[in-house]
């Protein structure tokens, strides 16, 4: 893939958290985005750069990327987040960028989309396959519907809707997943009643939850420490890759 393709990116990031360590590099000025979307521009190194931030989900992660291409023409279209680990050889604050793009949508369904391309090959990032799944769901249910050729695998929410919307519109698609939650750490289960339906946090399920269950402050303490890992090395690896490169 020729470099000029890749000189304007869409970002797309479910959470401020994973934006974290990236809003940081120098630059970075918040434009208009909507009531859902908040939107960030950077131009430097030869590229412009446009991320949005909508929240987590399939119909959220596309009404982002609807909002960023209102008003920006992009070259290609970068997914960057956190991801689980579907295989014990990923770590916590491992980078792997996406080799195919795959939808759980339960027991015994999955649909295998196209393989994805990464086009800064120097980079030297491990590929996985990244399976997306309707919702917080157990790692195990998932792990036993994927094929062998398929590990190594994460998993996370956007990821396939996202590549299916790039692919409509015509556009490069890339992914890139930073390890959140090690594969022995199922957290799907236990989350997910204090998310809404559109996978939006309350505070009040939050609060109630914690009351019923205080001993589960500890994993919200984990989760929090894990994510600053991931962020800090999404924020460098990206930097490498869209800054230096």
């Amino acid at each position: 893939m020729k470099e000029k393709v890749l000189e304007r990116l869409a970002l797309v990031a479910a959470l401020p958290q994973e934006c974290w360590a990236v809003l940081k590099w120098p630059g970075w000025k918040r434009v208009s985005g909507s009531k859902d979307v908040s939107m960030y521009a950077l131009e430097g190194q030869g590229r412009v750069l446009r991320l949005a931030v909508g929240g987590m989900g399939e119909r959220r992660a596309r009404v982002a990327l609807g909002v960023l291409l209102e008003s920006f023409d992009a070259d290609g279209i970068l997914s960057f987040g956190f991801g689980g680990a579907l295989d014990p050889g990923l770590q916590v604050g491992e980078v792997v960028v996406g080799g195919g793009a795959l939808m759980w949508k339960g027991p015994g369904q999955v649909v295998f989309g196209d393989d994805l391309h990464w086009p800064w090959e120097a980079s030297g990032l491990k590929k996985a396959s990244v399976i997306s799944a309707p919702g917080f769901v157990s790692k195990l249910e998932v792990i036993g519907d994927l094929p062998l050729m398929n590990f190594p695998a994460v998993l996370d929410l956007e990821t396939f809707a996202l590549a299916r919307d790039a692919a409509r519109r015509g556009i490069p698609f890339f992914s890139i997943r930073a390890i959140s939650d090690e594969f022995a750490l199922d957290v799907g289960p236990r989350i997910r009643n204090l998310v809404d339906e559109q996978y939006r946090i309350r505070p009040s399920r939050m609060l109630l939850w914690l009351l019923s269950r205080p001993w589960e402050w500890l994993l919200l303490w984990r989760l929090f420490r894990r994510s600053r890992v991931a962020s800090r090395a999404l924020g460098k690896v990206l930097h490498e890759v869209l800054m230096k490169s």
